[in-house]
């Protein structure tokens, strides 16, 4: 499944380097959806980082648990972004 699904984008991706038409607005498309995903994940980390707040502020004694909760989630919602970062500059082609 995933070999078809980057064969696609591969011969996607050939055929945009192809031709010239349109890669200005593509580029400024990327920039956009790029600039989205850090703004959503850093809305994410910040409803994380309330949450643990206030969660210690309540509860003291399991401050220990809250924090390497909120910290696991923190490191998978960096991952996800990354890895949306990167899935759109492989469509942008400016990796290869």
């Amino acid at each position: 499944m995933f070999t078809t699904l980057f064969n696609l984008l591969a011969q996607a991706q050939t055929e945009a380097v192809g031709s010239s038409v349109g890669t200005g607005l593509g580029i400024l498309g990327v920039g956009l959806g790029v600039a989205l995903i850090v703004i959503g994940a850093a809305l994410g980390m910040g409803k994380i980082a309330t949450g643990m707040s206030e969660g210690m502020a309540r509860q003291p004694e399991v401050a220990g648990q809250i924090r390497g909760s909120a910290l696991l989630l923190g490191f998978l919602l960096e991952g996800i972004a990354l890895f949306a970062c990167v899935i759109a500059l492989i469509a942008a082609g400016t990796l290869k």
